[in-house]
């Protein structure tokens, strides 16, 4: 377990020099040595951080990285842009605001990457991700020992086209018109069940799920993470998950997202 402990300190170096020597930045972007980037990786940043620190945003984070952004399981569409309550990583960017009036008192001594997502620190607030990752990573020997590797992040990678982030309305993604689109598309999206919803001749399905093991099964079924963080399944929001399956939408949803509550035992 020493690595998590190094590595926590490393950040806590890290990010406490950098904001030192750059006092005027409004924030910082963290890449890990084992990622590669896409061409639109620094223009993705550029185009989302003014709304990382509008308080009207209530946002804690942008990433670029999606945990389910396995090759056949994404939209190919560099547009894509979703709001999620988890904390991804792997390319992302903290305000300074946050790390000067928060974390830099409080930072853990281990485990920073959970910490981050635990209730106390993301205080109901979201990440803006792509659909289509704009990083991938070779890191397979590190300090987890490779934990999800093989069936999950190695199948993930970066963006290999060009994109010109200038096009993208950053209205689309601003909270009170995002999550009024969203939670409305989700309710109008069919529900099927885990047995059926492979022959049901429609684009997208929903897949209702009211505990955890019900979520872990779906999630199984179509390959996409299976764990919780704090109470929120990978890349969730409202405690939906949504991706690609045999290039159908599918849609991970609980029974009422508009009423859903995470579960910190989950």
């Amino acid at each position: 377990m020493q690595g998590y402990f190094k590595l926590s300190r490393h950040y806590k170096f890290a990010l406490s020099n950098i904001f030192k020597k750059f006092p005027n930045a409004l924030g910082t972007i963290i890449v890990e040595d084992d990622l590669l980037v896409s061409h639109d990786f620094i223009d993705f940043f550029r185009k989302f951080s003014p709304l990382l620190n509008d308080p009207n945003e209530n946002l804690f984070c942008l990433s670029t990285w999606n945990d389910n952004g396995k090759d056949d399981q994404i939209e190919q569409n560099p547009a894509l842009v979703y709001r999620t309550d988890f904390f991804g990583g792997l390319g992302w960017m903290l305000s300074k605001k946050i790390w000067d009036e928060e974390f830099s008192s409080t930072w853990p001594t281990a485990f920073w990457d959970d910490w981050v997502r635990n209730v106390e620190q993301r205080k109901g607030r979201q990440c803006i991700h792509p659909e289509v990752p704009r990083t991938s990573t070779f890191g397979k020997v590190g300090v987890s020992n490779g934990q999800f590797f093989d069936q999950y992040l190695g199948k993930i990678h970066e963006f290999h086209g060009d994109f010109n982030w200038n096009q993208f309305d950053l209205n689309s993604i601003k909270r009170r018109q995002y999550d009024e689109q969203f939670l409305r598309k989700v309710e109008n999206v069919p529900v099927a069940s885990i047995s059926d919803f492979e022959m049901l001749q429609v684009p997208e399905v929903k897949l209702i799920y009211e505990t955890k093991k019900e979520f872990e099964n779906i999630a199984r079924k179509i390959s996409v993470m299976q764990d919780f963080k704090a109470g929120v399944p990978r890349m969730g929001y409202y405690g939906v998950v949504t991706a690609l399956y045999k290039n159908k939408r599918v849609y991970i949803s609980p029974p009422n997202p508009r009423t859903w509550e995470y579960h910190t035992d989950w």
